[in-house]
C-alpha cells in the first residue's frame, strides 16, 4: 500500500495560522536534543577519570558539586535520596 500524502495537504489551511509556533517548537526540539547530547559528551571524560584512572579528586569534586545544586524544594545539601540528616535513610 502506497502512502497517500495528499490527505496531509488538506490540513495546511488549518496549520498556516500557527506556522511560527510550529517552527519555534521544531527548532527548540533540536536545541533540547543537542543539549542532551552535549551533557553526555561532557560527562564522559569525568566518568572515565573516576572509573578508569581512579581519580579520587574528581570524585570529590563531583560530590561537592552535587551538594551545591538545589534540591527539589530549593534547599541545598544532601539530596532527597540521602535523607535530610545525611544518614542515607529516607526521611
Amino acid at each position: 500500500m502506497k502512502p497517500d500524502y495528499r490527505i496531509l495537504l488538506r490540513l495546511m489551511p488549518y496549520l498556516r495560522p500557527h506556522w511560527a509556533a510550529l517552527l519555534a517548537g521544531t527548532l527548540l526540539a533540536f536545541v533540547v536534543s543537542g543539549a542532551e547530547g552535549l551533557i553526555a559528551w561532557l560527562v564522559k571524560p569525568v566518568m572515565d577519570g573516576i572509573f578508569l584512572r581512579r581519580d579520587l579528586f574528581m570524585l570529590k569534586v563531583i560530590d561537592a558539586a552535587g551538594r551545591l545544586r538545589p534540591g527539589p524544594h530549593g534547599e541545598r545539601g544532601p539530596s532527597s535520596i540521602e535523607g535530610q540528616d545525611g544518614s542515607g535513610h529516607l526521611a
